[in-house]
């Protein structure tokens, strides 16, 4: 069974560039923040972002009130460990797994299962359902689960989505401690066609005078933000 629900076309700008994309665009803030919190293995384990590094990321986005949303995200994901059971899950009640594949960067198979957190859950804890954890033992590896550090927060400032030649732009403004703000756009298209979308909107950004296009994602720039080596 092969399934591959989209494409991830994420940019990730800061500074003058930031600030041209969301004048051009434009982007817009809805009013509505989020918090966000990741979770690494600072105690021990080899490296300086020991999960990231292998490809697991682990994180909850909470609203300014009720119930948020618990995240396991394995980039890369392993197709040969997808099996049917995993494949064949979609919206499933309150579970959601998407199969895209990111090209913010390299071009990498995604595979991520939204669960949802309650509201009640203290900022810091890892809050995984069954589900999830049978998702990263059998898709992810051995992950010591226990012990693990929350980093962050980091605030996002949501902006209304952006439509540019039938495609919609999701937008949102990171902000964490000791960096710049960085403006994240993400598209996510058909597979098909994927490419000659990917490079019209690399256009589209130079016609609003970005620039330089920052070719890391966001996750990776905010966690070596907020853990600095040496510093669990």
């Amino acid at each position: 069974m092969h399934r591959l629900d989209a494409v991830q076309l994420k940019v990730a700008l800061t500074g003058e560039d930031a600030r041209q994309a969301a004048a051009g665009l434009p982007v817009r803030p809805t009013g509505d923040e989020w918090t966000v919190r990741f979770w690494e293995d600072r105690a021990g384990a080899v490296g300086h972002l020991p999960l990231y590094e292998r490809g697991v990321i682990l994180r909850a986005r909470q609203p300014g009130a009720g119930a948020g949303v618990s995240t396991v995200k394995l980039r890369p994901g392993r197709r040969s460990l997808l099996t049917a059971r995993w494949l064949a899950l979609g919206q499933a009640g309150d579970l959601r797994l998407r199969v895209e594949e990111d090209w913010a960067v390299d071009r990498v198979l995604v595979a991520s299962l939204d669960a949802p957190r309650p509201a009640a859950a203290p900022p810091h804890e890892l809050v995984l359902t069954g589900v999830q954890r049978e998702f990263l033992a059998e898709c992810g590896g051995v992950v010591r689960l226990d012990g693990l550090t929350g980093v962050g927060p980091v605030r996002v400032r949501r902006c209304w989505p952006v439509f540019w030649q039938g495609h919609r732009i999701a937008a949102g403004w990171w902000m964490a401690d000791g960096g710049p703000d960085i403006l994240e756009l993400t598209l996510r298209v058909e597979p098909a066609g994927a490419e000659v979308v990917w490079r019209a909107f690399d256009t589209r950004l130079r016609d609003c005078g970005v620039v330089a296009v920052q070719r890391r994602r966001t996750t990776e720039v905010l966690l070596e933000r907020l853990t600095p080596p040496g510093n669990p």
